[in-house]
């Protein structure tokens, strides 16, 4: 996987509570692509995490790409991600 532009990249394994989606919208506002690990993440609160962030990508004109069966990045609309 290649981002077609050096962007710094926001990496996020701990979330403890919806809440926290906030911090990553913000980080795809400011041009940042989010990488996010739902492997320690209790199910019920990756659901909702991954639910509330592709609504976010979506509404930002963004999208997501699936890296592995639990990580996902979601980024703004001028970032490319080929693979």
């Amino acid at each position: 996987m290649t981002i077609n532009q050096k962007r710094k990249i926001e990496v996020i394994c701990n979330f403890t509570s919806i809440d926290e989606c906030e911090d990553a919208i913000n980080a795809i506002k400011k041009g940042h692509p989010v990488l996010i690990y739902f492997g320690d993440i209790e199910t019920t609160l990756a659901n909702s995490i991954f639910t509330i962030m592709s609504g976010a990508v979506y509404a930002l004109d963004g999208g997501k790409h699936q890296v592995d069966s639990n990580t996902f990045i979601f980024f703004p609309k001028n970032v490319e991600i080929t693979t």
